[in-house]
């Protein structure tokens, strides 16, 4: 089992040894043993944190393990006149949902009864397979 307590969130130059494939959801970490296609990985953090899109675990022996997020079915709510975007975002924020904000479209992960309300009140919505990379909360840091 390969031994996890730190990673880089980009430009990694050590040499990579694997590759793990993970949802938005399973990116936030801090102790859990996860399967590669290759390897057994258990992580230590000593915090929870949240790994994005091509940042890399370190193993105790200096070696990287590249975090690869998993395209997911997603909501696209086309956002076509500010007002508008004001509404959907005060009603994704009402609910607490993760959202990644575009110029043009705010996305969320898929959900049956969001995506019948969406409909309901008007919003032009997508369902689409892509990473889901969201805006963190007030007090996330990550960056």
């Amino acid at each position: 089992m390969i031994h996890v307590e730190s990673y880089l969130k980009e430009n990694c130059k050590l040499s990579i040894i694997d590759q793990i494939v993970l949802k938005y959801q399973d990116r936030y970490l801090r102790k859990k043993v996860l399967n590669s296609k290759k390897n057994k990985i258990f992580i230590n953090f000593k915090t929870a944190v949240y790994l994005s899109h091509n940042s890399y675990l370190i193993t105790n022996d200096d070696k990287a393990i590249q975090v690869i997020a998993k395209k997911e079915k997603i909501i696209e709510i086309n956002i076509n006149n500010p007002v508008k975007g004001c509404e959907v975002a005060w009603h994704i924020g009402n609910r607490h949902i993760a959202a990644e904000v575009g110029k043009k479209s705010i996305c969320i992960l898929f959900d049956p009864v969001i995506w019948k309300m969406l409909i309901k009140l008007g919003y032009q919505v997508n369902k689409i397979n892509k990473i889901f990379e969201p805006l963190g909360g007030a007090y996330d840091h990550k960056h």
